[in-house]
């Protein structure tokens, strides 16, 4: 099951999903691949499905186009998009030409895009609610696809928490995604959500966006989550998604009785295994050297998170490496810490949580 949504500012246009893909059938190699818990630390042992992050929904088709997708058929649905690179090449606007013919017999498949018009970037869905047909949507409008669109209360924190955010951080694209990941994300594994939405979402969220010509993919990020405990900050467990051209790395260490896990997701179907191995140890190097762009804290007991930026903090390593244990330790500057112990109790950009600017 799924969760997309999509949304237009001024400056750009803006792709968020989910990574839970169902399994109607149980399939134990995944199982064992992927664990007992989502990269979030969502326990996903079911009787008759198996659950997995297995793919990443939001994808660049070309450098101009960015795409998301919900589906019931996964393989298809991929390998029409994987065609549909072929035909569009340059000219980005074809793809509302040779969409619906390369969906054909896909009748549950609907889609949010993005690419820009005379440097206008445009936001688009295809067969949504069923109708199978294109339709353009505005600066300000906000829209879902797949199964999230059934529980009225995440569309309705979804919206409000969108639309806050982008009147409080307007002028920086990968401001503004970075904090609505974050915020979607506290509160998507909050307990008031998690009892809400069962199986069906769930897993990191990945996003995206186009302005100018060109589409990007979120920067490297770091999730920390954690909780105040006595009125001190105590860090639990570490999600970090890397990005390449090529590949994206995650780690993640809420799986039981392990350090942590890497998981790693082609973007380029046509490496080959060497390809491959370079790319999977060039972001693991880049992953053990501390590499983040963003720091994000994610609160496990409450709505509620902070960011900061490694920039802003240039001699302090919020992740390390002790080659000699073989541990990973992560951590924040204490300047950091005094902040968010002091501004726990304060509210900001949604009913009954926090967020705190760094």
């Amino acid at each position: 099951m799924t969760y997309c949504i999509g949304f237009r500012t001024e400056q750009a246009v803006f792709l968020i999903a989910d990574s839970l893909i169902t399994e109607t059938k149980k399939n134990k190699q995944l199982e064992n691949i992927f664990g007992r818990f989502t990269t979030t630390g969502r326990l996903l042992e079911h009787d008759k499905y198996t659950f997995a992050e297995n793919v990443q929904k939001v994808r660049m088709l070309t450098d101009g186009v960015l795409i998301t997708f919900a589906t019931n058929d996964v393989d298809r649905t991929l390998e029409a998009l994987d065609t549909m690179k072929g035909y569009i090449g340059d000219d980005t606007s074809l793809i509302k030409d040779i969409l619906p013919t390369m969906l054909e017999g896909l009748e549950e498949t609907e889609l949010l895009f993005s690419y820009s018009e005379n440097g206008e970037p445009k936001l688009f869905s295809y067969n949504l609610d069923k109708k199978r047909c294109i339709k353009e949507h505005e600066v300000g409008e906000i829209v879902a696809i797949g199964s999230g669109k059934s529980y009225p209360t995440l569309i309705q924190e979804s919206e409000k928490f969108i639309k806050k955010s982008i009147n409080h951080i307007e002028d920086n694209p990968e401001d503004l995604l970075t904090h609505v990941l974050a915020g979607l994300t506290s509160f998507m594994n909050s307990s008031e959500l998690l009892s809400l939405l069962q199986y069906q979402i769930g897993g990191n969220l990945l996003g995206g966006y186009v302005n100018g010509k060109t589409s990007h993919i979120m920067k490297d990020t770091m999730y920390l989550f954690y909780a105040i405990v006595n009125g001190k900050l105590n860090i639990k467990n570490e999600l970090s998604i890397l990005n390449s051209s090529r590949m994206s790395l995650l780690f993640s260490n809420f799986e039981e009785g392990n350090d942590g896990n890497f998981i790693g997701y082609l973007k380029d179907k046509k490496l080959n295994n060497e390809d491959i191995k370079e790319e999977y140890t060039t972001l693991i190097g880049d992953y053990l050297k501390g590499k983040a762009e963003y720091i994000v804290g994610i609160d496990v007991y409450k709505k509620g998170y902070f960011l900061c930026k490694q920039k802003d903090y240039p001699n302090f390593k919020f992740r390390s490496f002790d080659a000699a244990s073989l541990k990973i330790q992560v951590g924040l500057p204490p300047a950091v810490v005094d902040k968010i112990e002091d501004s726990y109790n304060k509210s900001s950009l949604f009913s009954g949580g926090y967020r705190i600017n760094l």
